[in-house]
């Protein structure tokens, strides 16, 4: 055994707990390598087959008005998988009894039993029909909705109660990103409200 062999044995076997915690600390240093790395490749992986499967536009065009004669010609073109037509408005929304409006977006879809491009998951309850509307579920979630209740929809100047018929998670919705936001919802703020400022004298 050369003199390096020997001095690297004695090392290890002088103090023997030390060489012990070594082996394990890079035991599980390694486990967690490995564990983190396949992780991420199943997430990599579950994203994908998520946006594949929600049909998600590559390409979105601003016109109005459009009729259904337009969307089909634009669905015959080379090149393009399917296409339909989308109407997007905004509007405020409030639960009954309240003062202050939250600003929202409304979708509205030719037929939501032919769903094409960008496709929603519902989670709960049923597609929107007659005086009643979906909403997403994370929404529903922070304010404490239920499919079956009732808010008030604003637009522009008429103001409608309108039924909540479902739930649904959108696989386009990115999560809010600014602290702010987060500190509200931790503190059970309503994070869709204006600040108030406290003024001084």
């Amino acid at each position: 055994m050369s003199v390096v062999w020997k001095k690297i044995w004695r090392d290890l076997t002088l103090n023997k707990p030390r060489t012990i915690l070594a082996v394990l600390s890079t035991a599980v240093g390694v486990f967690a390598l490995g564990l983190v790395i396949n992780m991420a490749a199943m997430m990599n992986g579950s994203i994908r087959s998520q946006s594949l499967g929600s049909q998600a536009a590559n390409i979105r065009l601003s016109a109005a008005p459009i009729s259904e004669e337009q969307v089909e010609s634009i669905r015959r073109m080379d090149g393009v998988a399917d296409a339909e037509a989308v109407v997007n408005s905004s509007i405020r929304w409030r639960k009954p009894g309240e003062t202050d409006w939250r600003d929202a977006s409304l979708d509205g879809r030719r037929d939501f039993d032919d769903l094409r491009v960008s496709l929603p998951e519902k989670t709960a309850g049923s597609w929107p029909g007659y005086k009643n509307l979906v909403m997403e579920v994370s929404t529903m979630t922070y304010f404490g909705l239920q499919p079956g209740d009732r808010i008030e929809v604003q637009h522009g100047n008429a103001v409608r109660i309108v039924e909540i018929a479902g739930v649904l998670r959108s696989t386009q919705t990115i999560p809010h990103p600014h602290r702010r936001f987060r500190r509200n919802i931790r503190a059970g703020r309503d994070p869709s409200l204006p600040r108030r400022r406290r003024s001084s004298g």
